[in-house]
């Protein structure tokens, strides 16, 4: 059974601070998202704005559902339909969202964030086949 992600260095994905012209991280906002006060916090929240800690409470809801999954389904479909299902909701909220004009561009994108996130949990001492 997969465990939540304790802690995770999510970069910008989470904070969404980046200065989209140049894909560079935008300072200014990397350094207001670190240490928001309680009032800017609970506002953010109220918008649907994750902060690093509900980014990890919703990352970890659906590792729980995958391992619910796992009780019945092989891990190696699982996968393959976890990574369907990301793919198919990328691509609306791309289309109908963001209104992506340059698809590649955009798959460019998303593949990027996942391949750092995937080196990132391989590197992961605490992923470990349980005993």
């Amino acid at each position: 059974m997969l465990r939540p992600a304790a802690r995770l260095d999510l970069n910008l994905c989470a904070t969404g601070a980046m200065n989209s012209a140049q894909q560079q991280p935008d300072e200014h906002a990397m350094n207001e998202e670190k240490k928001p006060n309680r009032k800017q916090r609970r506002a953010a929240r109220a918008e649907g704005t994750l902060d690093t800690s509900g980014f990890l409470r919703i990352a970890d809801s659906f590792i729980d559902l995958a391992n619910r999954h796992n009780r019945t389904v092989n891990a190696t479909q699982l996968h393959m339909a976890m990574m369907f299902a990301s793919a198919r909701y990328s691509a609306y909220v791309g289309k109908t969202v963001l209104d992506v004009e340059d698809h590649e561009e955009f798959v460019k994108r998303m593949t990027g964030e996942f391949q750092d996130f995937l080196r990132q949990h391989l590197a992961d001492e605490s992923l470990a086949r349980p005993e």
